[in-house]
């Protein structure tokens, strides 16, 4: 089994088999959006923010979402 963390969410999959989401690690409040692809998960970051959600992947493996930084959104 793969450990994702708690509370992950899967939003999107392209035909590669890449998957993208949000997952909260055991030691943060705050999702984080996360890339699976090959059988690891990648965190993607929050652009110096504090949290993010991957909300869809294209099939060149772009990815497009959301950040949340100091109550502003992006």
């Amino acid at each position: 089994a793969i450990d994702l963390g708690w509370g992950t969410n899967a939003y999107d999959i392209n035909d590669s088999g890449q998957v993208v989401g949000y997952s909260y690690s055991f030691d943060s409040v705050n999702p984080r959006a996360f890339l699976y692809s090959n059988g690891s998960m990648q965190d993607l970051g929050a652009l110096n923010g504090f949290a993010s959600v991957a909300y869809g992947i294209n099939n060149a493996g772009q990815v497009v979402g959301h950040y949340v930084f100091d109550d502003h959104h992006g």
